[in-house]
């Protein structure tokens, strides 16, 4: 569960608590027991507001709810992953790729043709590497397609518009 997600369920625990200290007891305790349920309002509706009821002292017969400690846990360690993910083809198959994209008339043939093969950025580092482009590694996922794309169809084709001069 991501750190953000967390901070809100808590926050949403409070509110409800700092709710239900407010409520009179009989009406916690049918909420508790399922007889009742708790709604949400639009914050843009108004809501008419009136201060909870005093609380009664407890009759002298009537005992304090019994409070249950709860046994201490302690969370697992979240695992931390590498953010890395292995690549889904090897060097041949980059290398195979490279040639054909190299062989593509249009970037956006090029494009179909590396997303059907390259699943993921390390498939597609594995191509930039086969088409000898330095420096892709900490490229973001769409900086490295463009950078494989411009590498391997646009310089041909500057360099074919150059050779016909």
């Amino acid at each position: 569960m991501a750190a953000s997600t967390l901070m809100t369920m808590l926050r949403l625990a409070h509110g409800v608590l700092e709710f239900l200290v407010k409520q009179r007891e009989e009406e916690v305790l049918a909420f508790a027991h399922g007889h009742t349920t708790l709604a949400f309002i639009s914050a843009s509706q108004p809501v008419e507001t009136s201060a909870p009821p005093p609380s009664r002292p407890m009759e002298s017969s009537a005992r304090p709810p019994e409070t249950v400690p709860l046994p201490a846990v302690n969370p697992a360690p979240a695992k931390r992953s590498s953010g890395r993910t292995k690549p889904t083809i090897d060097e041949q198959k980059a290398a195979e790729t490279a040639e054909a994209l190299r062989r593509c008339e249009t970037e956006s043939d090029g494009l179909g043709h590396l997303n059907r093969v390259a699943k993921n950025n390390e498939d597609r580092k594995l191509i930039a590497q086969a088409l000898n482009i330095e420096g892709a590694g900490g490229l973001s996922k769409a900086k490295l397609i463009e950078h494989i794309l411009r590498h391997a169809i646009g310089a041909r084709r500057t360099f074919d518009g150059l050779s016909s001069w």
